[in-house]
C-alpha cells in the first residue's frame, strides 16, 4: 500500500460511503473523526525498511567509514529523503547539516629497510616502498603510524601457557625491538593440549607485546606467497585512509600506533634462516604446531627500519538534524531526540573471502533507516492534525565508530538548547536475532537498556507504548543493568545525552557473528522483528511526546554510579 493511500485510508475510512450519496441530500456531512496517531506506525514497514536498507547498507556506500568518500553519499541520501518529504531541517543556516572538523592522522606509505648483522658490520639487503601505488613489498603495513628501527626476535606463536609448558618469550627482554610471530595459534581441538583459546590476538598484542615494550610486530599471516601478494594488493588501497580521530581541542581516540606489518612467506623464510628447506615454512609450522613447548624464542641477525609518511588533517564530518515540530503551543518548545549513527567501518581489511567493504547493514544502517521511518511516520500523522505535542528531534550522528565523536559534538553543540532536551530515544542495531533468543526460538523481542535503571517515568511511558503495540515484543532487561559487564549502557550515542543527565532509551537486539565484519549485509537483516521494533520505537516516542509531564532521572543509584545531575 502507498503511503498516500494508507494516509487516506487512516483517515478518511468511514466516510467512503459519503461517495455514493445524492448531491441533492440533506443530510449534514459529519465532521470526519480524528486519526489514531499510533495507527500511524503501520507506515514504517517491513516493505518500507527492506527499500532503504538495501541501498543504505549498499556497496555503493562503501561502508560509510568516517572521513572516506562513502559516508557522504549516505549523508545526502538522508538529506534527500527529508527533502522529498518536506521534513524540517534543524542543522547550519536553515540545512540539514550540521557540520565540523575532526583532527586525525594519515599515512600514506611505509619505507622499508632490511639490514644483516654480522659481527663486523650491518649490510643492507632488502628495500622496498608500501603504498597505495606500491604493494610489491615483502613487508605490508596493517596498522599503525609510527616509524620504528630495531632488531628483530622470532616469537613462533608468541604464546604462554604455563599449564602446557609453553612459553615462546621465554623472559627475553622485548624492548625496542620487533616481534616475528605466526599471526594464528592452533588452540585446543578435539582434546589436543595445543595453546589455551584464552590466548587471543588482542590480548597477545595490548598485553603480551606491547606490554612488554615491544615497538612493533611482524606477523606471518600467510603460507603461499601468491596469497600473501593478493592480501598486499587489497592492503594498499587502505593506506591514506585516516585514523585516529579527535575533536576540535580533543585528544586523539587512544589507538594502537606500533607498526603491525605482515611478511611475506618467502622473507619469512629467509628470516628464519631457512630458505630452500624441505617444505619450506609451512612444514616448520606444522612443527610447532605439534610440540609449541618445545619452542624457544630466538635473536635474529637482522635489523628492520620502517619510516612511516604519515601528517596530520583536518577531517570535515556532519551530523544530519531535522525535527518534526510539535503541535502544542507549549510543549512544542521541549524535544525528545530521536538518534542513530549512520557511519560504520567504511573500507578495510579483506576478509577471508576478499570482501573489504564493512557495509554494516545491522550496525547501524538498521538503526538510520528506522529514522527515516519514524520522521515518515511522525509526518504524516503531523499532516493529519494528530502529530506528536512535543517536538521530535531526528538525529543521524557520524563518527560512532571512532569513539561517539559525533553525538558528543552535538551534546556539546545542540541545535536547541539542551535544557529544552527532555528524553533521548537511541538505536543502534535493531535489524537482527542474536544467538541467545535464536537458540530459545524467539524473534520477537528486543533488548532495552536504560529506561528503568534511569527514570520510572520513561518506563512507564515504554510499557504503555508496548501495550499499545499489542505487547508483540519481549523486552528484555538482560544487557540493562549497571554491573553488566558489556557497559551497553555507555557504549552508543545515547551516552553522550545520559553523561548531561537526560534519561534515555536504547533499543538493542545484540551482537552476532557478522558484527563489525564485511559480512554484515541486509539480506542477513530479520525484517519481520526489525520492523516490530521500529514501530515500537515509533509509539514509545507518541508517549513520552504526548504525556503532560516529561520524565525525570529518579534513579539514586543511576545518578551515584554516573556521577551525573538529575533532570
Amino acid at each position: 500500500m502507498s503511503y498516500t493511500k494508507m494516509f487516506f485510508f487512516v483517515v478518511f475510512t468511514s466516510f467512503f460511503s459519503l461517495a455514493c450519496s445524492s448531491s441533492e441530500s440533506q443530510i449534514e456531512t459529519p465532521t470526519a473523526p480524528q486519526a489514531d496517531v499510533h495507527d500511524f506506525a503501520n507506515l514504517i514497514s517491513e516493505e518500507f525498511l527492506k527499500e532503504h536498507l538495501y541501498t543504505f547498507a549498499s556497496d555503493d556506500f562503501e561502508g560509510r567509514g568516517t572521513g572516506q568518500s562513502g559516508i557522504d553519499y549516505a549523508a545526502d541520501y538522508i538529506k534527500d529523503f527529508y527533502q522529498k518529504h518536506d521534513i524540517t531541517p534543524l542543522g547550519d543556516n536553515g540545512s540539514y547539516f550540521q557540520k565540523f572538523n575532526m583532527s586525525a592522522s594519515v599515512t600514506s606509505s611505509y619505507e622499508f629497510q632490511l639490514s644483516r648483522n654480522t659481527p663486523e658490520n650491518a649490510f643492507t639487503v632488502y628495500e622496498s616502498s608500501f603504498s597505495i601505488d606500491s604493494a610489491n613489498s615483502a613487508f605490508t603495513r596493517l596498522s599503525g603510524n609510527n616509524s620504528f628501527s630495531g632488531d628483530i626476535v622470532f616469537a613462533g606463536y608468541g604464546a604462554i601457557d604455563s599449564s602446557r609448558g609453553v612459553d615462546h618469550l621465554s623472559d627475553v627482554d622485548l624492548s625496542d625491538k620487533w616481534v616475528m610471530l605466526f599471526s594464528s595459534i592452533p588452540h585446543i581441538v578435539d582434546g589436543d593440549t595445543l595453546i589455551s583459546p584464552e590466548f587471543g590476538v588482542r590480548q597477545r598484542n595490548r598485553e603480551v607485546f606491547f606490554g612488554r615494550g615491544a615497538a612493533g610486530l611482524i606477523l606471518i599471516r600467510d603460507m603461499d606467497e601468491d596469497v600473501y601478494i593478493d592480501q598486499a594488493e587489497s592492503y594498499s588501497q587502505l593506506m591514506g585512509i585516516p585514523t585516529g580521530f579527535a575533536l576540535p581541542g580533543g585528544s586523539p581516540r587512544v589507538r594502537m600506533t606500533n607498526p603491525i606489518i605482515s611478511v611475506s612467506p618467502a622473507m619469512a623464510e629467509k628470516l628464519i634462516g631457512m630458505k630452500g628447506a624441505e617444505g619450506g615454512l609451512q612444514k616448520y609450522h606444522d612443527g610447532l604446531s605439534k610440540n609449541p613447548a618445545d619452542f624457544s624464542p630466538a635473536m635474529l641477525n637482522y635489523h628492520l627500519s620502517a619510516e612511516a609518511s604519515t601528517n596530520n588533517v583536518e577531517v570535515p564530518v556532519k551530523n544530519i538534524v531535522a525535527v518534526i515540530e510539535g503541535s502544542d503551543p507549549v510543549l512544542k518548545d521541549e524535544y525528545i531526540v530521536i538518534s542513530a549513527h549512520y557511519d560504520h567501518m567504511g573500507l578495510g581489511l579483506p576478509d577471508a573471502s576478499g570482501d573489504f567493504i564493512y557495509n554494516g547493514a545491522d550496525d547501524n544502517g538498521s538503526g538510520s533507516v528506522n529514522i527515516l521511518g519514524q520522521a515518515l511516520a511522525l509526518k504524516e500523522a503531523q499532516k493529519a492534525g494528530v502529530g506528536p505535542k512535543r517536538s521530535v528531534i531526528l538525529l543521524h550522528v557520524t563518527a560512532e565508530e571512532v569513539g561517539l565523536l559525533g553525538s558528543r559534538y552535538y551534546s556539546d553543540n545542540p541545535t536547541v538548547p539542551i535544557e529544552s532536551i527532555i528524553a533521548n530515544i537511541n538505536t543502534d542495531m535493531i535489524g537482527r536475532v542474536d544467538d541467545d533468543f535464536k537458540e530459545r526460538g524467539i524473534e520477537n523481542y528486543v533488548y532495552v537498556i536504560g529506561a528503568e535503571i534511569i527514570s520510572s517515568d520513561l518506563n512507564n511511558r515504554l510499557s504503555e507504548a508496548s501495550e499499545i503495540r499489542g505487547n508483540q515484543l519481549e523486552l528484555s532487561m538482560r544487557f540493562n543493568d549497571l554491573d553488566d559487564r558489556n557497559q551497553f549502557y555507555r557504549r552508543s550515542d545515547h551516552w553522550n545525552f545520559g553523561r548531561l543527565g537526560i534519561p534515555f532509551v536504547f533499543f538493542f537486539s545484540g551482537v552476532h557473528a557478522d558484527y563489525h565484519q564485511p559480512s554484515d549485509t541486509p539480506d542477513k537483516i530479520t525484517y519481520g522483528p526489525y520492523t516490530k521494533r521500529a514501530q515500537l520505537i515509533y509509539s514509545t516516542v507518541i508517549q513520552i511526546a504526548n504525556n503532560p509531564d516529561k520524565p525525570i532521572v529518579d534513579s539514586e543509584e543511576f545518578i551515584r554510579r554516573t556521577q551525573v545531575n538529575p533532570r
